[in-house]
């Protein structure tokens, strides 16, 4: 499944970035002077922002897509947790933001210092939803090993369900009483 693999794809190159930030990026800016620090940010957080905001949307897509697919919840999960980055930082990070791109850094004193260490801990949990939203899709894969794609369910039959394998061509299909959907149980087996 070409969706299911590319929204992995995608969550981990954001996960990679977010984890790059927080672990490398963040704690080596924090050891800058309050002028250099803003400074640096600044051309930072603008790249930053280019390159995780469309990869959220990519993920939550592919995610969506993938899931429609496949039809299992953990899709729908990351894809939700993907696209969850964007409420929490426009409504949460984004102020606080605007805030420091606004300033001068020649005015930069300790209260944006420490503004910014602060928004470097703020920053994280949206980074954090990325992260679970790329497990959701690495585990996806291992519920498609107990509910093959080439099967596909619907109901078409009366009470019955209509049976219908992928590459098969469109006559091809089973609609038989004794075939059942396949439930739930046992799903990371």
């Amino acid at each position: 499944m070409v969706a299911g693999q590319l929204a992995l794809v995608v969550a981990a190159v954001f996960a990679g970035a977010a984890l790059y930030v927080n672990i490398v990026e963040q704690p080596a800016r924090l050891s800058l002077d309050d002028r250099s620090l803003l400074q640096e940010w600044k051309p930072s957080y603008k790249r930053g922002f280019a390159m995780q905001a469309p990869l959220a949307i990519l993920g939550c897509l592919f995610g969506l897509l993938a899931w429609w697919q496949a039809g299992g919840w953990l899709w729908l999960l990351g894809a939700v947790l993907m696209i969850a980055n964007w409420p929490y930082t426009l409504l949460g990070i984004m102020p606080t933001n605007n805030r420091l791109m606004a300033t001068e850094p020649a005015v930069a004193g300790k209260r944006h210092a420490q503004t910014h260490r602060g928004m470097g801990r703020i920053a994280c949990h949206p980074h954090c939803a990325g992260i679970c939203g790329g497990a959701c899709f690495s585990l996806g894969f291992r519920a498609l090993e107990h509910f093959p794609l080439n099967v596909q369910h619907t109901r078409r039959c009366g009470s019955n369900w209509r049976i219908r394998l992928v590459g098969r061509p469109r006559g091809d299909v089973q609609c038989d009483s004794r075939v059942a959907r396949p439930s739930a149980r046992r799903l990371f087996v």
